[in-house]
């Protein structure tokens, strides 16, 4: 397996859909097959839980193409703030519903606010027990293949 690190979080590993080349003056290349499909799968895997963390939050953000301070604006906090979730300082549950309803309105899942918001505390279990978020790619698309 691959430890995806280069999204930016410590806890993705993928199952296949990636190649590792020998690059004579470069070393190693590791190449990815569909990259935005496996984003979105990921995103989409971390809309499912209800706590996210700093670096969970800030891939969502990234994927939204959001800075901190458009975020900031949005939420009504100041760019410091999203700072500090972002390092892990406790994000509030609004601010969690609203990057996830965000980020599922970029990728085109279309939820309503009334649904986010409203939606049970029922923490869908997309890690491992080791706390590992693992992926493969399965006829074209990139899928858990743990039982979430």
């Amino acid at each position: 397996m691959y430890h995806y690190i280069e999204c930016g979080l410590e806890n993705v590993w993928l199952v296949n859909g990636y190649t590792i080349k020998e690059i004579e003056g470069y070393g190693e290349v590791v190449s990815f097959d569909d990259l935005c499909g496996l984003h979105k799968s990921i995103g989409t895997s971390l809309t499912k839980k209800n706590y996210l963390s700093g670096d969970e939050f800030r891939f969502l953000r990234k994927e939204c193409e959001l800075s901190q301070a458009k975020l900031a604006h949005s939420l009504g906090v100041k760019e410091q703030t999203v700072s500090l979730w972002e390092r892990g300082m406790g994000i509030p549950k609004y601010a969690i519903k609203a990057i996830k309803g965000l980020y599922l309105e970029h990728v085109n899942e279309n939820p309503t606010f009334e649904s986010i918001y409203n939606a049970p505390e029922i923490e869908v279990d997309v890690e491992t027990e080791d706390g590992k978020l693992q992926f493969e790619e399965r006829d074209g698309a990139w899928t858990l293949p743990i039982a979430a």
